[in-house]
């Protein structure tokens, strides 16, 4: 999203919730993040970088972090952990 634009509605990925759930991993490019959440990249560029994020998207992130955890036998993000829904703003009246 570019400085000064309003807030769009959507799905939006929380990136600082999903760099607190990588851990050491967080500091891997954002290529390399995709690899270990077995994502493709341009898909985890766009979602850091636009903050909005689409179905395919959505389902990436949420096998990948999956699959970390299922590795570290830890406990998977549940998706209001990684995303939040933003709503449009309602007209004034």
């Amino acid at each position: 999203m570019k400085a000064g634009s309003t807030v769009e509605s959507g799905i939006h990925l929380r990136w600082d919730r999903l760099q607190e759930f990588m851990g050491e991993l967080s500091l891997l490019s954002v290529e390399g993040q995709a690899r270990q959440l077995e994502m493709r990249p341009l898909n985890l560029h766009r979602a850091k970088h636009d903050n909005r994020v689409g179905d395919r998207t959505i389902v990436e992130i949420m096998a990948g972090t999956a699959a970390i955890a299922r590795r570290r036998r830890a406990k998977a993000p549940k998706f209001e952990d990684l995303f939040e829904i933003r709503l449009p703003a309602r007209p004034e009246s």
